[in-house]
């Protein structure tokens, strides 16, 4: 009799000792973070950049936003991934994310001159993979969020976070 109850104790203390982790964890990712939002100069592409990119419509939280940065990741590792969201889901009654998703290709004078951040041959396998190209011209203000990457929960928890802050902000400074 005593071996059972040793062993309900051990697993209700295993059970909590999971919880308490997995709530750390998840705390530690950005549950508790609060998007910082403000106007500025961009961080990436003040000077104008040009990207490679496709388009997708899918849920703003879809599993595929997902594959679409892992696609473009594989098919060039060290260039700098990119999303364009460009719709108001709440003004065309739908609950699609119309958006641009991709990587940077060229950086056009980030202060340290212009430069190329994937190669002749990196663009011509995205071209391969049917991918189209935009240059995006000079940004004096946009903007702007951050938000940490801390752990693979934190693209899970961004989103949720985020996207409210920023409408929010809009509606209120832009509206």
């Amino acid at each position: 009799m005593m071996e059972t109850s040793t062993l309900i104790i051990l697993i209700i203390i295993l059970f909590f000792a999971l919880v308490v982790t997995t709530f750390v964890l998840i705390s530690y990712s950005g549950l508790f973070y609060v998007p910082q939002i403000s106007i500025g100069r961009p961080v990436v592409g003040a000077a104008g950049y040009r990207i490679a990119y496709k388009f997708l419509q899918t849920s703003c939280y879809s599993a595929d936003l997902g594959a679409a940065f892992t696609e473009v990741t594989s098919i060039v590792p060290k260039a700098i991934p990119v999303g364009i969201y460009y719709d108001k889901p709440s003004e065309d009654g739908s609950d699609k994310c119309h958006c641009a998703v991709g990587c940077i290709v060229h950086n056009c004078g980030d202060g340290e001159g212009d430069h190329w951040t994937v190669t002749d041959d990196d663009i011509r396998l995205l071209e391969k993979n049917d991918y189209t190209f935009f240059d995006v011209p000079t940004v004096e203000r946009a903007v702007i969020t951050k938000f940490p990457y801390q752990s693979p929960f934190s693209l899970w928890i961004a989103p949720a976070k985020v996207y409210p802050c920023l409408k929010g902000f809009i509606q209120k400074f832009f509206v």
